[in-house]
């Protein structure tokens, strides 16, 4: 009787560990491959009012420059304003939200500072908003895409600490 009784305990305690190693969520991964103690894993994300930081950009990871204090990020505001930074420069803007999913940035106006390092990321962050045509959120993750390319910025939201 014992055995039977240890046995199953067993078995429970297997399918259990099992069942917590496959749902760890993406956002969880991402925050683990971003690497910041700063920031912690935000629930029930919503596009509007939750900080956005950027994960990866044209299906490249994103990472922080070394001469940089500054991560790309973008926060999308009440009355259809959107605000940020590319990773040197900051922007601000319209959106326009339409079902299913649709997005259209507009009137962005984007600082001309100088930086030594990111100026590749940060191109390629102001093109993927000049491309993007749709939106998704999965958890905490929020993806944007277009016709063309499936994948073309991730954001995993935080919390700023």
């Amino acid at each position: 009787m014992k055995n039977i009784i240890f046995i199953m305990s067993m078995a429970v305690l297997t399918l259990s560990a099992s069942a917590c190693k496959t749902r760890k969520s993406d956002a969880q991964q991402a925050l683990t491959s971003v690497e910041d103690n700063t920031y912690v894993e935000k629930t029930n994300s919503e596009l509007v009012g939750t900080y956005w930081k950027l994960i990866e950009l044209f299906g490249e990871p994103a990472t922080a420059h070394e001469n940089s204090d500054r991560e790309a990020h973008i926060v999308f505001g009440e009355n259809n304003h959107v605000s940020g930074d590319a990773g040197c420069n900051r922007f601000a803007g319209s959106y326009q939200l339409e079902e299913p999913n649709k997005i259209t940035f507009s009137q962005m106006a984007v600082t001309r500072m100088m930086c030594l390092d990111g100026m590749e990321t940060e191109d390629m962050f102001l093109q993927f908003l000049n491309t993007a045509d749709s939106y998704a959120i999965k958890g905490d993750i929020l993806s944007f895409s277009n016709a063309e390319v499936a994948s073309l910025a991730r954001f995993v939201a935080v919390d700023n600490q």
